[in-house]
């Protein structure tokens, strides 16, 4: 994980990392400097990739197979919160805001 900030490397926190994945395309501000600091590119494309995909194949599991929703939705849920909770290892951030397109 090891997110420090461009310009008085301090370290974010989990907890800080976290909040900015909840938080629609706001900078993660520096508790220390006050820099704010943008998910690059590349890690916001890699965490919609990555759900999209838990999402259909949960999609595709409720349509071809004969087990219930009340099983594939609270493992969807779980599969989806473990991925979130993991996803601060694979977010970076850099000084500059990024256009997705």
């Amino acid at each position: 994980m090891n997110q420090t900030c461009c310009s008085c490397h301090s370290s974010f926190s989990y907890k800080q990392i976290i909040g900015n994945l909840f938080s629609f395309n706001r900078p993660l501000v520096c508790t220390n400097c006050g820099a704010k600091h943008y998910m690059t590119k590349k890690s916001r494309s890699h965490i919609s990739l990555v759900q999209g995909i838990i999402t259909a194949c949960f999609l595709l599991f409720i349509t071809f197979t004969n087990i219930k929703a009340v099983v594939i939705i609270p493992t969807y849920i779980l599969f989806s919160l473990l991925y979130l909770f993991a996803s601060p290892r694979f977010v970076h951030y850099s000084n500059e805001e990024e256009p997705l397109w």
